[in-house]
């Protein structure tokens, strides 16, 4: 009986480190779209990589018991084999995609990792399975970014033909946006297009101008009358200006600045 007891007392006191990665090593997750990377040292230094295709990438790191990054009050960086990243997480521009996508290449086969905290906490992580954990850049596991890393910019016209798209009235879609929170403590702004159109097909989506990065794996995206296309913007995103670009012409819209 009391070995029973006690066979059970131990499943139930390693459940914990079993849902927050195993220490001393890289592991990965999955959980309502989104595929997590860990990196755990014991149960009060971790860190923590959500990534989506459908929102901005997330890093958390936990350091002596404290929340870092970018959805709380201090930030961090990155220490890989002795080059620096500051607030890596911080994605939504062309310069911090391209900052990641580095800082992602060398963790996989790091020597030495580290965080540095914005209140000077330093703390080294494994590189135990980091190469296995973490997929390469350029393969289709990959999605840790809003976009999917194709260019950004937007389309260029025709050098030859300067062919100018027809430009759609603004009734042809309704946009807007709204804060969600697709998984707990962490907010996106949903963009919202509902057409208002038969069978148009939103080939791009274009953010103020390019700086705020756009989940283009969901497009080009065929859209009947009533139908939305929801995609996730970086809650840092203040998007004052949207420009759709569709089979059927060009329409853009504007927005006041907001938080």
């Amino acid at each position: 009986m009391y070995r029973i007891v006690f066979m059970l007392l131990g499943m139930l006191l390693t459940v914990p480190a079993f849902a927050f990665g195993e220490q001393g090593r890289w592991s990965t997750g999955w959980a309502q779209g989104t595929t997590e990377y860990m990196a755990v040292v014991d149960k009060h230094n971790s860190l923590y990589i959500a990534c989506s295709d459908t929102q901005s990438v997330t890093m958390t790191a936990t350091v002596q018991g404290k929340e870092y990054g970018a959805y709380a009050p201090q930030g961090f960086a990155m220490m890989v084999d002795g080059s620096q990243y500051d607030t890596p997480y911080e994605t939504t521009s062309r310069v911090g995609e391209n900052n990641f996508i580095d800082m992602w290449e060398k963790l996989r086969n790091a020597k030495s990792i580290s965080i540095v905290t914005a209140d000077g906490k330093s703390l080294a992580l494994p590189t135990r399975e980091a190469a296995n954990v973490l997929p390469g850049t350029q393969t289709p596991d990959f999605s840790c970014l809003s976009s999917d890393g194709t260019d950004t910019q937007p389309p260029s016209v025709d050098s030859e033909t300067h062919t100018i798209p027809t430009a759609l009235p603004p009734s042809t879609f309704d946009v807007g946006w709204r804060l969600v929170e697709y998984a707990k403590g962490y907010p996106v702004k949903e963009l919202q297009l509902v057409s208002h159109s038969n069978n148009i097909t939103v080939q791009d989506v274009i953010v103020n101008r390019g700086n705020c990065v756009v989940p283009r794996k969901r497009l080009p995206q065929t859209l009947s009358f009533g139908d939305t296309l929801k995609l996730a913007l970086s809650v840092h995103c203040n998007a004052l200006e949207v420009r759709l670009l569709t089979d059927q012409g060009e329409a853009q819209y504007q927005f006041a600045a907001h938080p």
